[in-house]
């Protein structure tokens, strides 16, 4: 079975199942989940939100007052920004879950040989 990066879920289920790192919970991975499900309204249903981006959404507190389904989602110049700096946290708490997991590989771009 192939790993799934369609939504936070599904990583740490797959990080959990495939390599034994457990992603912690936190504020930072409810906000990257909020902006993996906005790039995915934007790019496979025409920035209109639907019942899965509100379903999604709902349970982490991520949907914001002016957004409901059917309305386009909007995003702002400092949506980039906090979408950009909880990204970067994110794949670096990856990283370094990953090291400590002893499963950094040389064949990996900053992998020690």
């Amino acid at each position: 079975q192939k790993l799934s990066f369609q939504n936070m879920r599904d990583i740490r289920e797959g990080f959990e199942k495939y390599f034994g790192i457990i992603i912690p919970k936190s504020i930072n991975t409810d906000v990257v989940e909020r902006y993996w499900q906005v790039r995915h309204c934007i790019v496979h249903n025409n920035s209109v939100i639907d019942e899965g981006f509100m379903e999604h959404l709902k349970p982490i507190e991520q949907v914001r007052k002016d957004e409901t389904i059917g309305k386009i989602i909007k995003v702002t110049k400092s949506d980039y920004d906090e979408a950009y700096k909880n990204y970067y946290e994110f794949f670096d708490l990856l990283d370094s879950l990953i090291r400590q997991a002893g499963l950094e590989s040389r064949f990996l771009r900053g992998g020690r040989e």
